[in-house]
């Protein structure tokens, strides 16, 4: 699955894509990381230059990430879909199997942010069963709309995501493991 985004798994490969050397563009400064005030905007700086890969060229770019990098880039995508408009947003987006049918529930296990991990697993069946009727229904933003009301039980994940969303587990999991997700400068 993770191949579909051109997500291969071996990060200690040399990225080099047309001589430039990928390894110092996913690289943060120490004062930078300093300066976050909350697990979550740690979390959120070294993400943005995940993203800023993959808005540069997301097949090519990541392709040598390892399972701990794609799964926190999905826990990362995770966290914006359903802080922006929850897991309705998420399946309709098309994220549930990058999600859910990935390794990201058994990193997180990994990481410490077990409240997390079982609580996407517990609510797996019903995103993916939701996330087969919406692929094959347009992606209108009434289509969007329309399945809130249509889940919506959808709002208590919302809710206990919202409580839990393991940003402190993850957060100390990274401090600990830095140089596996980013090269700090």
């Amino acid at each position: 699955m993770y191949n579909e985004l051109g997500l291969l798994k071996d990060y200690n490969t040399k990225i080099d894509i047309g001589g430039i050397n990928m390894n110092r563009k996913l690289s943060i400064q120490a004062s930078q990381l300093a300066k976050a005030q909350t697990n979550l905007d740690y979390l959120q700086l070294i993400l943005e230059k995940y993203n800023q890969l993959w808005a540069d060229a997301p097949h090519k770019l990541i392709e040598n990430f390892s399972e701990e990098q794609i799964s926190f880039l999905m826990y990362g995508i995770l966290h914006n879909q359903v802080s922006n408009g929850g897991f309705i947003q998420l399946v309709h987006n098309g994220f549930a199997n990058y999600i859910f049918d990935s390794p990201l529930i058994a990193s997180l296990k990994d990481w410490g942010a077990i409240n997390l991990a079982e609580f996407l697993t517990r609510i797996s069946n019903d995103c993916l069963m939701v996330s087969s009727k919406l692929n094959s229904s347009d992606k209108t933003l009434e289509t969007l709309s329309n399945s809130y009301l249509m889940y919506p039980e959808f709002e208590a994940y919302d809710k206990e995501f919202y409580s839990n969303d393991g940003a402190m587990e993850i957060k100390n999991y990274i401090y600990n493991h830095l140089r596996d997700f980013i090269l700090v400068v």
